[in-house]
């Protein structure tokens, strides 16, 4: 066969090949149109109202009405921690069960559905407070150390018979290795001239973290040197810091403690912090 023939079958296969790609690119995108549906006002939760707050394992009866009658609704899908169900147009009531929630803010999502696309969605907010009323410690003086009066004490730990210290104030913050015994400081060392105000500090493996109040700046130090590793940022003031099994835990002087990746320092998750009566503001000691 000639070197001619070759190229006209090869061309021809290649024109095919072409025109078939280009053809299930348009049913591609015909079926893409036909599964895109605009979205409408369709649903609204009549009750609870959103940012009501409500106790830990209260039953909440919620009433979902329909407000678009052009538009025929096949079905409703509830989700939210510890709630998945579908619910049909002439059904709109259910009961939320809520033992099993955290404190603070959930949300409830509702999704509507016509002829099989998803048209509206819903999204509810409501507060939780704890269903443990919380009880009172006290403490007693057994006995009492010397300590520097110009050391602002904001973060406090004791680690092998070592006092680490994080003092605050603007001129004269620090971290600190003290003899809590005598009050001797074996190391000390300065966070600059009224640029950071020290806040809670806390030890990682062979780290000390320290967070600062207002300049969403953090340090990460070797344990034993002092010597500053890295610095790192946060969207939040600083206040208490720990370390709790593989992550630490940050408050921020609101009701708010977040969870951080130690190597990192990013957010893992975030939780509020209420009592029976409500949210618990300015927490700080962790």
């Amino acid at each position: 066969m000639s070197i001619l023939k070759y190229s006209f079958i090869i061309l021809t296969l290649l024109q095919v090949s072409c025109a078939q790609r280009a053809e299930n690119q348009t049913q591609e995108t015909k079926t893409e149109a036909q599964n895109t549906v605009k979205r409408v006002s369709v649903i609204k939760i009549e009750s609870p109202k959103a940012g009501e707050m409500y106790t830990l394992g209260d039953e909440i009866d919620v009433q979902i009405a329909l407000k678009n009658a052009k538009v025929i609704i096949d079905s409703l899908k509830v989700e939210g921690v510890d709630i998945k169900r579908t619910l049909t147009p002439d059904n709109l009531e259910f009961t939320w069960k809520t033992k099993e929630l955290n404190t603070g803010t959930n949300q409830l999502k509702v999704f509507a559905y016509s002829e099989g696309n998803k048209v509206d969605s819903y999204y509810l907010k409501l507060r939780f407070k704890s269903d443990i009323t919380p009880e009172l410690y006290a403490c007693k003086i057994i006995n009492t150390y010397p300590h520097d009066k110009k050391a602002y004490t904001q973060g406090l730990l004791f680690e092998d018979g070592i006092m680490y210290e994080g003092t605050g104030d603007w001129a004269n913050s620090s971290l600190r290795k003290v003899d809590y015994k005598t009050g001797n400081v074996h190391s000390i060392l300065s966070l600059g001239g009224g640029e950071y105000f020290g806040e809670g500090i806390t030890t990682y493996k062979d780290k000390i973290i320290q967070i600062t109040w207002k300049s969403k700046t953090g340090f990460i130090y070797d344990k034993n040197s002092f010597t500053l590793l890295r610095k790192f940022k946060y969207p939040t003031d600083g206040w208490g810091l720990t370390t709790y099994d593989d992550k630490l835990l940050m408050s921020d002087g609101t009701h708010v403690i977040h969870f951080l990746d130690p190597e990192y320092l990013n957010e893992i998750r975030k939780i509020e912090i209420y009592d029976n009566v409500g949210p618990v503001e300015n927490l700080n000691e962790l």
